[in-house]
């Protein structure tokens, strides 16, 4: 089988580098050779796009896993070089209470939260605010909606034969079906045993760093609800339901509306 590039724009805090290098297992499996990298311009420029030089990067197919937006830019990038793609999403509530405790520590280590790729963030007002006040910020100032209209332009724009969404929470609660999916949109066979036993201790084997989760770790479906105070729930709810009535709904069809 050809040893392709295969793209994962996902959004943050869904465990993306695990499902990553889950995807790695995969093509080693049927390709034989993988690898998990980013285009050498990314880490270093904060840039999460997409540039027609990652042909070259990735003569020898792999994987690239980041943030990637669906800009006209991004798209025009995936259709020329004829690439597929995984799209990887988490519930807009999870994400916001996990970036919420991700920007403590970037913060910790010296990172300046301006930089954030999908939307810009206050660090003074996540270092030096109550957890309420922090998590209305991102709720309220931006960073919810970029999350939201992310996740649906990814849904109304991306070539359906080409790619295909993933849950977060589809590979916690249901995880042979959602990576047999994957495996038959790759490769058009089902998953051995052998296989989903080596992809599933991905997720199993997940060392979790206690630091800067103060009410508890956010990996697990449902952290909002530790975290959103009755403040946060409203304020989430009503940025939620302008959006979609604004987006005609879209995102519905995977999450729905239930704080």
């Amino acid at each position: 089988m050809k040893n392709e590039l295969i793209i994962i724009p996902a959004i943050p805090k869904s465990s993306s580098s695990i499902f990553g290098n889950v995807v790695v297992d995969m093509q080693e499996y049927y390709c034989k050779k993988s690898v998990r990298r980013y285009a050498s311009y990314m880490l270093e420029n904060n840039d999460s796009d997409l540039r027609p030089c990652i042909a070259r990067e990735f003569k020898h197919g792999g994987v690239l896993k980041y943030h990637m937006p669906p800009s006209g830019k991004n798209l025009k990038v995936l259709d020329d070089l004829g690439l597929r793609y995984i799209i990887l999403f988490r519930h807009p509530a999870d994400v916001i209470t996990s970036i919420y405790c991700n920007s403590l520590n970037l913060a910790q280590r010296g990172d300046n939260l301006r930089h954030s790729i999908i939307h810009p963030i206050n660090h003074n007002l996540i270092v030096n605010s109550n957890i309420e006040k922090a998590i209305n910020h991102l709720i309220k100032d931006g960073y919810l909606n970029a999350v939201l209209l992310w996740m649906t332009n990814w849904i109304k724009y991306r070539d359906k034969s080409k790619s295909i969404v993933v849950k977060y929470e589809d590979i916690i609660n249901n995880q042979k079906d959602t990576f047999n999916k994957i495996i038959q949109f790759l490769y058009n066979r089902n998953m051995d045993d052998a296989l989903f036993r080596k992809c599933a201790a991905r997720y199993t084997n997940k060392k979790v760093k206690t630091n800067n989760y103060p009410k508890g770790w956010t990996g697990k479906i449902g952290t909002w609800r530790d975290y959103f105070s009755e403040s946060n729930k409203s304020n989430f709810t009503k940025v939620y339901s302008d959006f979609l009535f604004y987006y005609k709904g879209a995102l519905l069809e995977y999450y729905g509306l239930e704080t």
